[in-house]
């Protein structure tokens, strides 16, 4: 199905013959209209593609054409979290000519961020929970793609991983999921046994799905309830009965479930959380209900959390980085009150949280990955300068992400090397 078409036409004020041509959005647009006529129109040979057009910038009200400079400012002021997936799959129609790559160019940075963006699980998350939702609103059962373990949750996987290393990785800026796949192996951020699974359930869900939409030519991923395509169905997965495909494509939405949760999370109902009292201690700055500390500790605790909030309420903090902000602060808490020297550490560690209260995208890093937030805890409490170090450069926090790089430095010999590698005179 095409859900949007993007067409690249010559700047306004183009002329042909030394006279102006009819202005280009009107042209443009009578084009459009006509190619999507054609191709939605069902035939007595069928369908060529099914469009819908509801996709597009600005949706039903906006217009059908639009210029590159239209079309940027839409994607940098405006663009939704949905609709970088949309792009980071979109693929360019017709013939190749000199606007693909300026097209190319101006989406890039739409979808893939410079740094590492880990804002991209908590928007699937909230897509995967409206799925979700829109399943249950409808009664669907046995979908394959909708379901849990489905077709959706093996591109979210990859997708997810892209978006969040492909502003670094340009290896992963691709739009085919079994080409991103094989680069998420190869650079050893899938492990190849889990990709190899996710591989071999996505194809044979994609394959299923082909049998069910070719029986009564429909767009549907929903088991059949009727004996003939029960029957087709058994014929061509080539096993024995009905109750075998059930059981088989169990087992197989069951693995991509598993590493579905492994990356993006349960739905947010689902989530486990933390004690109340480690919200009730940042939100409301009480600690009446931490039992285990001493009322001096108690005090001593209101004073640094009142003093970080009074720092924090001069800093220009958006709604989302307020919300991110209430989640992870009980998380540091809990992870604080189990460490000696608690306090001080908690003093260095929201001297980065601090630095990077205004840049979201680092507050979702260390929210959603817990083990890049216990080693800045970790840090931060053996080292003063460290802690200091990374407030200064931010960008540092990426490194957490993988302790087994960050304990494992380079030998000076290999600096040397990079050294002369680099050289001028090399």
């Amino acid at each position: 199905m095409i859900s949007n078409l993007i067409f690249a036409f010559p700047r306004a004020g183009d002329t042909q013959g030394g006279r102006r041509s009819i202005e280009n959005q009107v042209f443009y647009t009578k084009v459009a209209q006509k190619l999507i006529a054609a191709l939605n129109q069902t035939t007595a040979d069928g369908q060529v593609f099914r469009v819908d057009m509801r996709l597009r910038p600005f949706g039903d009200s906006g217009p059908l054409v639009m210029s590159f400079a239209a079309m940027e400012d839409y994607y940098q002021d405006q663009g939704r979290e949905w609709e970088r997936y949309a792009m980071l799959k979109g693929r360019l129609l017709g013939e190749p000519n000199v606007y693909w790559q300026e097209f190319y160019t101006l989406l890039r940075p739409f979808v893939y961020r410079r740094y590492i963006d880990f804002s991209v699980i908590e928007s699937l998350r909230k897509m995967k929970h409206m799925i979700a939702q829109e399943v249950r609103r409808k009664g669907l059962v046995n979908n394959i793609k909708l379901g849990g373990g489905g077709i959706r949750e093996v591109e979210f996987i990859v997708q997810a991983l892209q978006m969040i290393r492909g502003g670094r990785e340009k290896a992963l800026q691709v739009q085919s999921l079994l080409v991103a796949m094989n680069e998420l192996e190869r650079l050893d951020i899938i492990p190849s046994q889990v990709a190899a699974q996710l591989r071999t359930s996505y194809l044979h869900l994609r394959r299923i799905e082909q049998f069910l939409q070719a029986f009564d030519d429909k767009q549907t991923q929903t088991l059949p309830d009727n004996e003939l395509d029960k029957a087709r169905l058994v014929a061509l997965l080539d096993v024995n009965d009905w109750n075998e495909v059930l059981v088989f494509i169990e087992q197989t939405m069951a693995i991509v479930r598993e590493e579905f949760k492994q990356v993006i999370g349960d739905e947010p109902e689902e989530e486990s959380a933390l004690p109340e009292c480690f919200s009730l201690s940042w939100e409301q700055n009480d600690w009446s209900a931490m039992e285990q500390l001493q009322d001096t500790l108690k005090l001593d605790w209101q004073n640094a959390v009142m003093e970080f909030r009074s720092r924090l309420s001069k800093k220009p903090i958006g709604a989302r980085g307020r919300d991110i902000l209430d989640k992870l602060m009980p998380r540091v808490l809990a992870y604080l009150l189990e460490s000696e020297h608690a306090i001080s550490t908690f003093e260095r560690v929201t001297q980065v949280i601090e630095k990077i209260a205004s840049r979201t995208t680092y507050l979702e890093l260390l929210y959603e990955n817990q083990g890049a937030l216990q080693q800045l805890i970790k840090l931060c409490a053996h080292s003063k300068w460290i802690g200091e170090h990374i407030a200064r450069y931010p960008i540092l926090l990426d490194e957490l992400i993988d302790p087994a790089l960050l304990y494992r430095p380079l030998p000076l010999t290999k600096y040397i090397k990079q050294r002369f590698d680099n050289s001028f005179y090399a």
